[in-house]
């Protein structure tokens, strides 16, 4: 079943938010009210955006900051790609255990050298 075209455009307000795009924002609100969205349907789609944004933006300054950590100050390990980092040859990428399983030396090792 497809959206219904207020549905639709409530949708694309939050994500000209989300996008940081103003002159979107404005023509999606305008559409949105054509197609009969309420100021709180509007004020929701807005803040869900705001939401999206801020949660992206987090996310996209911690993974900035983590390349610019030299690889021996980083927790957990040697490469900034993600993964083991441990000497195990584990990596899978996911950067949950810190470094990328190339066997570089993790922050432990680096404090014993």
């Amino acid at each position: 079943m497809p959206l219904d075209e207020i549905v639709r455009e409530l949708v694309a307000v939050a994500a000209s938010v989300a996008a940081n795009n103003p002159p979107e924002v404005k023509y999606r609100i305008s559409r949105a009210r054509d197609s009969g969205a309420r100021d709180a349907e509007l004020n929701e789609a807005i803040e869900i955006g705001r939401l999206v944004r801020q949660g992206a933006g987090a996310k996209t300054d911690s993974f900035a900051a983590s390349l610019a950590t030299p690889p021996a100050a980083r927790r957990g390990g040697g490469c900034r790609r993600g993964g083991a980092g441990d000497g195990s040859g584990a990596g899978d990428g996911s950067g949950a255990a810190g470094g990328c399983g190339c066997n570089g030396p993790g922050v432990e090792e680096v404090v014993r050298s």
